[in-house]
């Protein structure tokens, strides 16, 4: 535990002396939009089995993988940046609950940080801070992102992007054949996002 947190401010110093490399000016902004992922209906069918073989039935066999996400980032005059991101969230409640919330820190780079149309990469860790019934762990992963904004010098903007994932939850099976197992899902692997930037103040 004391070498990941050891980790952690080895890797926020690095970002910090990378991204100010050279630059003179940063701006804010505050990207929050809608997130389709893949892994949310395995979290789900897998919650579905438990209960079945616990005896119980699921109310609702209808699941919607589409949450919501906030990605806050400092943009240098260089291209750089540096930010953090949050979601998208997942909450099951019912006999059973799950209650997923991805956090991430991450580098970035903008193309065209002076253009009304850029396309940018990011990339960083990823990890769920999860609670529920069967969860035993979460298990840090990698991050990486690939998107377009549009309106950039705008108050508000818009983008999409499409990212992956690598940060996993542990499961554990509750079913006669596999009891006490545990399977390890990412709950949001593969995603997509549609989502506003929102302009903030420039230093």
């Amino acid at each position: 535990m004391r070498e990941r947190k050891y980790f952690f401010c080895f890797l926020v110093l690095m970002m910090i002396m990378f991204c100010t490399h050279g630059a003179r000016a940063a701006h804010f902004r505050f990207p929050f939009g809608f997130t389709n992922r893949s892994g949310y209906e395995k979290i789900v069918n897998t919650y579905k089995e438990n209960l079945r073989a616990e005896g119980l039935s699921p109310v609702s066999e209808d699941s919607f993988p589409l949450g919501l996400s906030f990605s806050p980032y400092i943009q240098f005059d260089n291209g750089c940046g540096i930010g953090s991101g949050f979601g998208p969230f997942m909450i099951i409640l019912g006999d059973a609950d799950f209650i997923d919330i991805p956090a991430r820190l991450e580098l970035r780079y903008t193309f065209v940080p002076q253009g009304n149309v850029s396309s940018y990469i990011r990339t960083g860790v990823s990890y769920h801070i999860t609670s529920g019934d069967y969860v035993k762990r979460s298990n840090m992963g990698f991050f990486g992102a690939f998107g377009v904004e549009l309106l950039r010098k705008k108050k508000m903007g818009f983008g999409l992007e499409i990212s992956y994932d690598g940060a996993e939850v542990e499961i554990e099976k509750r079913s006669f054949s596999e009891y006490g197992s545990v399977e390890k899902i990412g709950p949001s692997k593969y995603m997509m996002t549609v989502y506003w930037v929102f302009l903030g103040f420039q230093s």
